[in-house]
């Protein structure tokens, strides 16, 4: 009897549970799960030209059998998730400790930006603490502080009081 096992098409999960519906996140990932054997060695090339380049290769690969994709997905994710934490702790301190303006922190992660810190989050988090509304004002300053996963447990009658006490 042959096993079957899917394969997730890692640069493809663009969405992250948690951040958008679930429905559309379980919708993206079933169409983007391929069977093992053949059909992935055919699809390889298409998903490889045309995904990211980086130095001219391409951010896509087959990562190996028995969900080893999902390890690697994991352990990037926890490192990335890491880092995102270490920018809101050093936006807080720079906000609450200094008293620093959003104008102000943007500049310092420019700065950051071109030395040992150079990286898309960090570039990314001088840009939105630019950013401003028509009134002229910081957006980051309007954005509410919530998250939305809990409404979605409750719409489907489902307990979650690790998120809920988060």
């Amino acid at each position: 009897m042959q096993r079957h096992t899917t394969y997730p098409l890692l640069p493809l999960q663009a969405s992250d549970a948690g951040k958008a519906f679930f429905a559309h996140d379980l919708t993206l990932s079933l169409f983007l799960c391929l069977s093992a054997g053949v059909f992935r060695l055919q699809v390889k090339p298409i998903f490889q030209a045309i995904s990211a380049k980086a130095e001219g290769q391409p951010c896509c690969d087959y990562v190996g059998e028995d969900g080893s994709g999902h390890y690697v997905k994991m352990v990037h994710k926890g490192i990335e998730y890491g880092d995102i934490q270490l920018i809101c702790e050093a936006y807080q301190i720079l906000r609450d400790g200094l008293g620093l303006s959003s104008d102000e922190i943007s500049k310092v992660f420019e700065e950051w930006n071109k030395e040992e810190l150079d990286s898309f989050l960090i570039e990314i988090t001088a840009k939105v603490l630019a950013y401003k509304n028509a009134e002229g004002k910081p957006l980051v300053e309007l954005i509410r502080d919530t998250a939305g996963q809990v409404y979605f447990f409750l719409f489907l009658f489902l307990s979650s009081p690790l998120l809920d006490s988060s």
